[in-house]
């Protein structure tokens, strides 16, 4: 039983370190972001941008429902 229990607790070990490591990416890509967005303000995001970013928001929060 307490094997299971090691293992159990190296596995959320692991997510979390996951976690955080995928937060400050997304961190970083939204500063990348935002100067770009400072060098050219008239872009407006295209279909596939837009598409792309609610895509990762949303394979975050069903990370965040499994968990």
């Amino acid at each position: 039983m307490k094997c299971h229990h090691a293992e159990t607790r190296q596995s959320i070990i692991i997510l979390i370190q996951f976690y955080r490591a995928k937060q400050k990416n997304i961190r970083l890509l939204q500063q990348a972001f935002s100067k770009k967005k400072k060098e050219r303000p008239g872009h407006v995001l295209s279909a596939d941008e837009h598409n792309g970013t609610r895509q990762d928001m949303n394979n975050e929060d069903a990370l965040r429902k499994e968990r």
